[in-house]
């Protein structure tokens, strides 16, 4: 399955709405896919948060009434020109619909003030004006973006383009050093919020963070849904001060697509914005099994969240290890053999002065799941090594009360380590049956099933084909594994896994397709070998405080 089919089914996929065959077939691709098990782990974490909001007490009749009372105090002063460059905003704002009598009252009673100070020219202040824009698109909404907004870092836009009976309405932007929020609403011709507001940012639509000149720094964000508004997010690593979110979307829908054409630009000066940042240095380091060098250099204290920068390396002796090893799985030493070869994956959690978590990361390939917070908000590298060749992490959370002391853990690592295993192939042998080897120290099974011809699916050319079946601990990952096959000769012939006849049949078996592009003849023997597998440390238990924001 494809990345862009598997994401317009997993709306459906959470509701359950897909048949056995499409569920097996999610399932087995966000396996291997990190980036559409993150979009899961974003549908999920919204799913949710909409139950925790629609389970929240109703708010009193005399709420909205009470509200304008306690703005009475604030006096007006003068409204300096805004610092964020936005194209100019409509007079007229069209009021949210909200489902409750209640939040319409409030919604009603707030704009009112808004509109008086904007026509007057004065304004009530900053934080409070900004955090009014943000509570009329966020009721629910992440307690990291809510503390910008309320520190005035939420921005109104209300930018809307139509089309095809439908508008698209960029409601308000919250930006900081860590990340960018743009959220958006769907309408109809009679201004009703529709339903379905996932628009994709795949399949002919662009939705990316560009610099003033235009060129695309980040080509997408994550989608999140919440109640009556939906947002895309960009987390970036040092962004430039003037940026521009473009918008060029052709379809929309998380079943079927539906046509249109929205084309939308706002720019914004993130000066303000990226001026509220806060470095602690820590500067902490360790060296784990395997090789693996950490540091944990500082933290950054942003209005939305607090950031973590870790960086990995490897030891001058385990890389030359990894380049022999690269020389004999691949015959080659690119940067890019060396890379895959030298990555490394690990998982951590942040604790507070009681030991209970308030964020934690794993890999999806480390054979766990990885387990999340309210208070997580990204874990990834940077996927381009710094000036010292080592390879950046960002990991993000939002952070608690001044008198929360934080710890972050490191739990386990894993690297890749050059695989002893391999199956001996006799073709007469085949065609009488399966050829079975077990794989004892990792727990493994493996069956050799056929040779047939088949299609290389990059290509679309004539090839052969091998289909395996594994069986494999429950929860252990079977996708990140490579094979080579040799003949008599001891030629090597790279291969490739066939993604589409790939697939998880359970928690613990596994059926596979290589496919072999330069095999010409399989009359004599030869012998399929696994490439690497991933060797975990557990227990590392490295421990260091994170400072806290002065």
């Amino acid at each position: 399955m494809k990345c862009n089919v598997c994401r317009q089914l997993l709306f459906a996929y959470l509701e359950d709405e897909v048949s056995q065959g499409q569920r097996m077939e999610i399932e087995t691709h966000l396996l291997s896919c990190g980036r559409c098990s993150e979009v899961l782990s974003m549908l999920e974490e919204e799913t949710d948060t909409l139950k925790r909001v629609l389970n929240k007490p109703a708010l009193p009749d005399d709420f909205a009434e009470h509200l304008v009372k306690q703005l009475t105090p604030f006096q007006p002063v003068p409204l300096p020109q805004p610092e964020v460059k936005l194209a100019e905003l409509s007079s007229k704002r069209s009021r949210n619909r909200f489902r409750s009598s209640h939040l319409r009252q409030i919604t009603a009673s707030l704009i009112l003030v808004l509109s008086i100070a904007v026509v007057s020219g004065y304004y009530i202040s900053p934080t409070f004006a900004a955090y009014i824009s943000s509570f009329i698109s966020r009721i629910g909404g992440e307690e990291g973006l809510k503390r910008a907004a309320e520190q005035g870092y939420s921005i109104p836009v209300n930018q809307a383009t139509s089309s095809n009976g439908v508008t698209f309405r960029v409601r308000d932007i919250v930006a900081d050093e860590n990340r960018l929020v743009v959220s958006y609403v769907l309408e109809d011709a009679n201004g009703k919020i529709l339903p379905d507001l996932y628009i994709p940012d795949f399949g002919g639509n662009e939705i990316s963070l560009r610099d003033k000149d235009g060129k695309v720094l980040y080509p997408r964000g994550l989608f999140n849904r919440g109640d009556d508004y939906a947002d895309y997010t960009f987390t970036y690593h040092n962004p430039p001060e003037d940026v521009i979110i473009h918008f060029d979307i052709h379809s929309f829908g998380s079943k079927e697509p539906i046509p249109v054409e929205w084309q939308l630009d706002i720019p914004i000066n993130l000066k303000k914005n990226l001026a509220a940042s806060k470095m602690e240095q820590i500067g902490a380091t360790f060296e784990a099994p395997g090789g693996v060098k950490f540091e944990l250099s500082k933290v950054t204290y942003t209005p939305s969240a607090a950031r973590l920068d870790i960086a990995t390396d490897r030891t001058e002796l385990e890389k030359e290890r990894v380049r022999q090893m690269a020389q004999r799985l691949t015959g080659k030493t690119s940067k890019e053999v060396l890379f895959w070869l030298e990555s490394v994956v690990f998982s951590f959690r942040i604790v507070n002065q009681e030991g209970e978590v308030i964020a934690q990361e794993g890999q999806y390939d480390m054979g766990e799941d990885p387990v999340r917070t309210e208070r997580s908000i990204y874990f990834r590298a940077l996927n381009q090594l710094d000036n010292k060749g080592r390879l950046p992490w960002i990991a993000a959370y939002v952070p608690g009360p001044d008198s929360e002391q934080l710890t972050f853990i490191l739990d386990a690592v894993m690297v890749q380590e050059e695989s002893t295993f391999a199956i001996d192939i006799h073709p007469e042998q085949l065609e009488k049956g399966p050829i079975n080897k077990e794989y004892p120290e990792l727990n493994r099974s493996y069956t050799l099933k056929k040779i047939r011809k088949g299609i290389d699916p990059d290509t679309q050319k004539s090839a052969w084909a091998i289909d395996m079946e594994v069986v494999l601990p429950k929860g252990e990952d079977g996708w990140a594994q490579g094979w080579n096959l040799y003949d008599t000769q001891g030629n090597r012939f790279e291969t490739k896994l066939d993604y589409e006849k790939t697939i998880m049949v359970d928690d613990t078996h596994m059926k596979l397709t290589i496919i072999v592009p330069e095999l010409k003849d399989v009359s004599g023997p030869m012998k399929l070998a696994l490439k690497t597998y991933w060797k975990r440390y557990d227990q590392l238990n490295w421990r260091v405080p994170i400072p806290q924001e002065r």
